[in-house]
């Protein structure tokens, strides 16, 4: 569940690459031109608000047609796995900017993942934590002077839990081999002499997560 920052994609569209910021340009919410914006800005301001200090943009003219129709929504999830530090100003810069810009924002808690990747996050304090993160999550943004009433929360339990989501669970293990798991997990999962099989479940919940954010359906028939 780790972000990057160095693109946003729009599906069917095609790359173009954006000229390189100078270092360190892109971890102030108060950069250039806020100020001037007031509390309606327009597509154009709201385009350079969601894509300035990125590296590379993917679809821009599509972003362009969204944004003179209706606001962008934006996804980005965490797995509530330890305390959150000095580096989440890095994310939280550039949500920032989606906030900014009008962007209805949904922070996805991976608590469940957190628990899988070898229970670091024991069952006992999942429900803690992700308060705990939404709390100091809305202090960061706060602290730089950013709007949350656009801003929702949402937790991977709120929905993995259902009846819906375990039955896509279960059907996508039915396609999905052991040794693809055991690959996919190896690049997110904590590693250890004698895995547990819930690092296998591991990547195919990512995979069922975007869907379970906009609650489902989660898969398609097979």
């Amino acid at each position: 569940m780790q972000p990057n920052w160095a693109r946003v994609t729009v599906p069917g569209t095609r790359r173009r690459r954006r000229p390189r910021k100078r270092r360190g340009a892109g971890l102030s919410a108060g950069d250039r031109g806020d100020g001037a914006m007031g509390d309606a800005p327009s597509p154009e301001e709201k385009l350079h608000l969601i894509t300035r200090n990125l590296q590379e943009v993917l679809g821009e003219e599509k972003l362009k047609e969204i944004l003179k129709e209706r606001e962008l929504k934006v996804y980005w999830g965490t797995a509530t796995t330890g305390k959150p530090h000095v580096a989440y100003f890095v994310p939280m810069s550039k949500i920032a900017d989606f906030l900014k810009a009008g962007c209805e924002v949904t922070i996805l808690f991976a608590d469940l993942h957190a628990y899988l990747d070898n229970m670091k996050a024991p069952w006992e304090l999942l429900e803690l934590r992700t308060s705990y993160y939404e709390n100091v999550i809305k202090a960061m943004l706060e602290s730089i002077g950013v709007p949350l009433e656009k801003l929702k929360f949402v937790k991977g339990t709120d929905y993995q839990l259902s009846k819906e989501y375990t039955l896509d669970v279960y059907r996508l293990s039915s396609v999905v081999t052991q040794h693809d798991a055991k690959k996919a997990g190896a690049e997110v999962v904590k590693q250890v002499e004698h895995p547990l099989l819930s690092g296998l479940l591991y990547p195919g919940l990512q995979v069922l997560g975007r869907d379970g954010v906009a609650q489902g359906p989660f898969l398609p028939p097979f």
